[in-house]
């Protein structure tokens, strides 16, 4: 049959919101909140990890496989970022120091984000009648590449403390910045303690818009900017033809490649956005695994 139709991907509901607290020299790369509660469920993951070493045939049950995935994904992942984090601080440092180095350059600092993308690819036929009974009956093959970002520019306000980048105050002030020991960090800490806004955050991005109007770093932002971009290559995969005296299959060579762009300015109201999220291989794997945890709790009962 005819190949889909398939157009370059939108700008998601807030895009404007999360871009802002993404790209905000203010953000915080630790959430001591956060780390005081991997701190506080070490012992527990650490005698969960030994009753699994104990009897590793638990694994193979489904309930035993559910909570050993649950306990990777939410316990023992997040609490290794934070040791890796905490051990690469001075480079997370010098970082945000490059970025304010920008940020008073004169230019500002123009930042970039991925926003998403996919690849798709499709096969097609279709038949033409010819003379004396022949059918010819022509493959296509397609690849479709698509992907989107965002773009923006911050811009300083003032100076708190005054601005130089070896001045003892301002990088201890910076060090705070990115240990999250802030006001938006301690927010964003908190917000991710409570239990399911990790499920919240799927739906919505209303837990950025602490982050998006931070200002640790004194600084505003400017336009912000959508793009999205979408390469067709389309190759013929031969032809065959049937019917009449001649019959074969035919190969032919070459390629047709259409691009098309999309450029959007977003608006200077920061509004969270409402989403249906697509569900990836983690996303299925945690709900299935929080189904079987669900579906034994019951049985339980029953």
């Amino acid at each position: 049959g005819a190949l889909p139709f398939i157009d370059v991907l939108p700008a998601p509901s807030g895009w404007v919101l999360t871009l802002v607290a993404r790209t905000n020299p203010s953000r915080p790369n630790l959430n001591p909140p956060e780390m005081l509660q991997n701190l506080y469920e070490l012992p527990r993951m650490i005698r969960g990890l030994w009753d699994f070493l104990k009897h590793p045939k638990t694994i193979f049950t489904p309930r035993g496989a559910a909570n050993n995935y649950l306990g990777v994904q939410f316990g023992w992942i997040p609490f290794i970022k934070d040791l890796t984090d905490l051990l690469d601080l001075q480079g997370l440092i010098d970082k945000r120091l490059k970025e304010l180095n920008q940020l008073h350059s004169g230019k500002g600092l123009r930042r970039r984000v991925q926003m998403g993308g996919d690849t798709q690819t499709a096969v097609a036929s279709q038949q033409f009648p010819g003379l004396n009974s022949i059918i010819v009956t022509a493959h296509n093959s397609r690849e479709i590449k698509r992907k989107c970002w965002a773009t923006i520019r911050w811009k300083p306000t003032g100076n708190l403390p005054v601005y130089h980048p070896s001045d003892v105050r301002y990088r201890s002030h910076i060090r705070n910045v990115v240990l999250g020991l802030t006001p938006e960090g301690l927010f964003k800490g908190l917000w991710a303690i409570i239990p399911w806004t990790w499920l919240i955050g799927w739906f919505t991005n209303v837990g950025s818009y602490a982050l998006a109007q931070s200002n640790s770093v004194p600084a505003q932002w400017g336009e912000a900017c959508f793009m999205s971009q979408m390469i067709i290559t389309t190759k013929p995969a031969g032809f065959r033809v049937s019917g009449g005296l001649k019959i074969g299959t035919y190969r032919q060579y070459g390629e047709h490649v259409r691009t098309k762009k999309t450029r959007i300015i977003g608006s200077t109201t920061l509004t969270p956005g409402v989403n249906m999220p697509f569900l990836d291989m983690f996303k299925l794997s945690v709900l299935g695994a929080l189904g079987v945890q669900r579906f034994h709790t019951l049985a339980l009962f029953r």
